[in-house]
């Protein structure tokens, strides 16, 4: 059985986004060597240093792995987030406020008219309040 061990580290611009994946890492067992919060910016330059560290594998987030995945010829493995992912988040977040924002990296969701400002779109969607509040 052939047996290879691989050192992962994960680029991100969100400090809870972060806090789970290092969680989940632990939880599992699995090899998160370094976790790094960087803007979209900054992902580049922050990869390519922890490659030069001898990490193996990136692992990133949405547009920051996207990112990461097309300016770089090193292994980089995309976190994606699902439609229901983001359901569930938004279902939660009205228990919370009617109004929440959404920011897409290079993209504007489905069925929302947005203008993109540079390289990311805002767009407020109105969330009616949980039934009985």
């Amino acid at each position: 059985m052939l047996s290879t061990s691989f050192s992962f580290a994960f680029v991100s611009n969100s400090a809870v986004v972060a806090e789970k994946v290092q969680t989940y890492a632990q939880e599992h067992g699995w090899p998160l060597e370094e976790v790094r919060l960087a803007t979209m910016e900054e992902a580049l330059p922050v990869a390519k240093q922890l490659f030069d560290q001898g990490v193996d594998v990136i692992l990133g987030g949405g547009g920051t792995g996207k990112l990461l995945r097309r300016h770089l010829n090193e292994p980089v493995v995309t976190i994606s987030r699902s439609h229901m992912s983001i359901l569930q988040a938004l279902m939660e977040a009205r228990e919370y406020t009617d109004n929440v924002a959404v920011t897409c990296y290079n993209a504007t969701p489905p069925g929302r008219n947005c203008s993109p400002a540079c390289c990311t779109s805002a767009c407020s969607l109105s969330v009616s309040p949980t039934p009985g509040n």
